[in-house]
């Protein structure tokens, strides 16, 4: 049975240092009291925010398992570090010590190879930093152990008001995938009773209790997908599940998005589509496509409630609504992409999508039609760029076509909402190629001198690379510029399937009240077994005034602009977790009731073939001292 983690980060940027012990031993806070062993379980660290208040009233080590013996083994320190000027190589591995000290909590930090107690980038060792420097503290703040976590969402509970964590898992062996619900605000985890060969990406129903989820995978036995909705996900009597996608073999999805294509304010899901090859067909093939959310029969002269023909309340999710029709609009998108509205004074809008079998980058306009939307326009951006994997919308910070608005920017993290202006386009290269270093030379090569020249922003072709598209002013006929943000991600096993390096791409600010400047970059590694963590950086000022001006110039001219306003990025962090690293979330809400830490961001790590998930907190660090 293959075995995921799901690591939790956290990111503070400090405005003063204070002390931090590192050697973190976990306590086990099960959902269930009463629970088997095997249950889904909370581990959190010894003296981490989550102390005393989460969970009711219940005190660390009090009522959870632990014998009075094994909570004086407990220490008072926590796992925290501090990255500056140079990037950090962290690993996060199971340790037999703590595993022995602590019960089922095993996992233990390294920095560049050494004992966090013992590093430099240790929270406690960094006294000396002038009082104001900009940096980050990091914290390894929780393990959540579920069964084989792979993608993650966070949807919106409208009743709480805050995010839900969604996990879904699947297996080599088994069919029986299946989603999985956490509840942040108290740790409780539910399993759905809802079953799916190969779930991928969940996504929320707005105004109706359900989520839809895109399933099936190009492996034997997996490759007959489809898109779902759960109705009422978690209530286990009325809990039920609908394919809305027609039934055709051999097709799978990763990605369905809600879209009014119609121009009547319904909302209908616009989802691309993927089969392997066959015989007819030299290669894999992809489809986009737009499943019509069904037209209410009626609606009430007094209310203006959707009814069906015998006055019953309108239910596009019923049987006699189901499947949806579904109508491909065009071949070639085929796992990824994003929604924008490039030009918001005609009548359609793009769909910028990565097509990894294609191996390329595409734009499809689609005209806005009451009767039947159409693809009016479709171009290559870049047929140069390799297996083409996320593709996700974003404003770089640096002078651009600020006309683009977002419709849907191709994240599971909401970190641009619909209406939103943006400047580029970030696509990663999922390219299988295998890292050869052996031990020595990957732990020299993870040091603090060395530069991580192998995840620098040059295009270097031997593995993987994370590119943003610039959008001109004339995006259809214009050179979209590309600039790499970094590249050399290899593959660390050949025991995967489709293996390759990097994954998905992330956007986030660490603190979600002052989202000025440039984004954060996370990345989830895929085959390199780690997450990575980039930071911008700034152009220097004196020249700030000569970019703009040359940038203008060069949208004058209709030419590539300047190098020197190409977005900048340096490595942060990287996180070694030892397995595939399948996705991420970033959250800025709390965890667990009673946390203190405020202004802070949750970073979610899925690991491959471990039975976890680690939470690491990214927060200012005045309010995590």
């Amino acid at each position: 049975m293959g075995h995921f983690t799901l690591l939790i980060l956290a990111l503070s940027i400090p405005s003063q240092i204070s002390s931090f012990s590192p050697r973190t031993l976990f306590r086990t806070v099960p959902h269930n009291i009463n629970a088997p062993p095997s249950s889904t379980a909370l581990l959190i660290s010894r003296d981490s925010p989550l102390n005393a208040p989460l969970l009711g009233d219940m005190s660390l080590g009090r009522g959870l398992g632990l014998s009075r013996a094994n909570q004086r083994l407990l220490t008072d320190t926590r796992q925290r570090f501090i990255p500056l000027n140079n990037p950090l190589y962290v690993r996060i591995a199971p340790s037999p010590k703590r595993r022995w000290l602590s019960g089922p909590a095993s996992s233990a930090v390294t920095i560049n190879g050494t004992a966090i107690e013992l590093s430099p980038a240790n929270y406690g060792a960094v006294m000396w930093i002038d009082e104001g420097t900009p940096t980050y503290s990091l914290e390894l703040l929780a393990e959540i152990r579920t069964k084989s976590p792979a993608y993650l969402s966070l949807i919106p509970n409208p009743v709480k008001e805050r995010d839900e964590l969604w996990v879904t898992d699947f297996s080599l062996t088994s069919r029986a995938g299946g989603l999985t619900r956490i509840d942040p605000d108290t740790g409780e985890v539910k399993r759905l009773k809802a079953k799916f060969p190969w779930p991928n990406e969940v996504g929320a129903t707005a105004g109706r209790d359900a989520v839809i989820v895109s399933d099936g995978f190009l492996v034997p036995g997996r490759a007959d997908g489809g898109v779902f909705a759960v109705v009422h996900p978690g209530k286990d009597k009325i809990e039920r599940k609908v394919k809305l996608s027609d039934e055709r073999d051999g097709w799978y999805y990763h990605r369905a998005v809600w879209v009014d294509l119609t121009g009547d304010g319904r909302l209908s899901i616009l989802a691309a589509r993927a089969r392997r090859p066959n015989a007819n067909s030299v290669s894999s093939m992809g489809e986009l496509v737009w499943l019509e959310r069904p037209k209410p029969p009626k609606y009430s002269e007094e209310t203006g409630e959707a009814l069906e023909l015998d006055g019953s309340k309108f239910d596009e999710f019923s049987d006699i609504h189901t499947p949806w029709k579904t109508t491909k609009l065009c071949n070639g998108p085929d796992v990824m992409f994003s929604v924008a509205d490039l030009d918001p004074k005609d009548d359609t809008i793009e769909v910028i999508a990565s097509e990894f079998f294609g191996k390329k980058v595409s734009l499809h306009s689609i005209r806005i039609h009451d009767g039947l939307p159409s693809v009016v326009f479709s171009r290559e951006i870049d047929s140069t760029c390799g297996s083409a994997y996320s593709c996700v919308l974003g404003d770089l910070g640096v002078s651009g076509n600020t006309a683009p608005t977002v419709i849907d920017a191709g994240s599971t993290v909401e970190h641009h909402e619909a209406g939103d202006s943006f400047t580029h386009v970030l696509v990663t290269s999922h390219e299988c190629t295998y890292d050869n270093r052996d031990d020595e030379h990957e732990a020299g090569s993870h040091s603090s001198t060395t530069g991580y020249k192998h995840y620098s922003g040059d295009e270097v072709r031997d593995g993987g690379q994370l590119f943003a598209y610039r959008v001109p002013v004339n995006w259809r006929n214009e050179l979209w510029h590309r600039s790499c943000i970094a590249s050399g991600f290899k593959c660390k096993t050949t025991l995967n399937i489709n293996p390759g390096a990097p994954g998905f791409v992330y956007l986030f600010h660490p603190n979600k009240n002052d989202p000025s400047g440039p984004p954060h970059i996370a990345l989830s590694g895929d085959g390199a077994e780690a997450a990575f963590i980039f930071r911008p950086s700034d152009p220097p000022p004196s020249t700030s005034n000569l970019v703009q001006h040359l940038n203008e110039h060069s949208q004058r001219l209709g030419v590539p602009p300047h190098p020197s306003v190409d977005p900048k990025y340096s490595l942060m962090c990287e996180v070694d977790c030892g397995a595939t690293v399948g996705s991420l979330a970033v959250s800025y809400d709390s965890f667990c009731a009673g946390q203190s830490v405020i202004y802070c961001t949750c970073v979610y790590i899925v690991v491959v073939f471990r039975e976890c998930l680690y939470l690491l907190l990214i927060g200012r660090l005045r309010n995590l001292a």
